[in-house]
């Protein structure tokens, strides 16, 4: 499932997301979700063979109990 968000939503808003097929039946399997911010990253570039470097990324929002996971060329 992929949808939009509409604007207006800042770092550090959580709103309740669930399925329906019909506007009526909704699953069971509703969850949080987190809206953060992102103000830049450091550094902007670096060598394409790289290995176990880290990428500073400064934002507001984040939450401490969910698992950030960054995606860099699939990976």
């Amino acid at each position: 499932m992929k949808c939009a968000s509409p604007s207006g939503w800042s770092g550090d808003d959580q709103v309740r997301v669930d399925l329906t097929f019909n506007g009526f039946d909704y699953t069971e399997a509703s969850f949080a979700f987190s809206f953060y911010n992102v103000f830049g990253s450091f550094p902007k570039s670096g060598p394409a063979d790289a290995d176990h470097q880290y990428i500073q990324v400064r934002g507001k929002g984040f939450r401490p109990e969910s698992a950030i996971l960054c995606e860099l060329n699939k990976v």
